[in-house]
Parts: structure tokens; C-alpha cells; sequence
């Protein structure tokens, strides 16, 4: 039998459908699933260690961004429509979900998001 209760955060995020993506109390990447990498054009092993902000663009990782929002309230947020940059600087509308990530005593370590181009089905897939 399989032992669930070691399943890890990267085990999470990458099986996640979604362009997922953790960061830690600095709004540095920890996690980032092939759909983020495919969202953002950055390589897994490029986008850790960096900056939301610096993946992203200038619309996360900084006051206003859902999921420095979650971090800093502890809430989730929800985001029906917003822009982000690619690594070429393209713009992209997306809907993001934030939620912030705890520890074993319920502090705040982190967050994660949770991406999905407008246009797209449930599936992940841009139609």
C-alpha cells in the first residue's frame, strides 16, 4: 500500500492540471508546474529562485497581486480577469486563484497560485 502522507509540494504542483506555481515569504518560486512554464516561457530550473514579479511581469509579485494578497492576509483571493507577462513581454488575460501556504502551526510560509488563460476549458487546454 501506497504511503500518502509523504506525498510532497513539487508532487502537487506538478500534477496539477493548471499553471501552479509556490512561492516562499520572500515571493521567491519554489514550485512551478510545466504549465507555468509553458505560461510564463521560463524553464523550471530558470523560474526557481526567481522573483514573482520577474516572471510574470510587473503584475505579481508586488502590492496589489493576489498572491502577495493571500500571503499577507492569510486569505485566499480570487481574480476573474488580469494581465501578465510572458518572457517575451507579451501580455496575457488570465483568472488566478491565490491561496496562502501554511505550516504545521497554521503560519503563514508562503503561497501558491493557481493560473488559467481566459479562453480556457477546465481541461487546462487554450480553446
Amino acid at each position: 500500500m501506497e504511503d500518502h502522507g509523504t506525498t510532497t509540494l513539487a508532487e502537487i504542483v506538478s500534477s496539477v492540471p493548471v499553471a501552479t506555481f509556490a512561492i516562499d515569504a520572500t515571493a521567491k518560486i519554489t514550485q512551478f508546474n510545466k504549465a507555468a512554464e509553458e505560461i510564463s516561457g521560463y524553464p523550471l530550473a530558470e523560474a526557481l529562485g526567481m522573483r514573482l514579479r520577474d516572471v510574470f511581469g510587473n503584475t505579481l509579485g508586488k502590492k496589489g497581486c493576489p498572491v502577495i494578497e493571500a500571503l499577507n492576509s492569510g486569505n485566499s483571493i480570487e481574480i476573474d480577469s488580469m494581465d501578465i507577462l510572458n518572457s517575451e513581454n507579451e501580455s496575457m488575460k488570465i483568472h488566478m486563484k491565490a491561496k496562502p501556504l501554511l505550516d504545521q502551526t497554521g503560519k503563514v510560509m508562503g503561497g501558491i497560485g493557481f493560473i488559467e488563460p481566459l479562453g480556457s476549458s477546465s481541461d487546462g487546454l487554450t480553446r
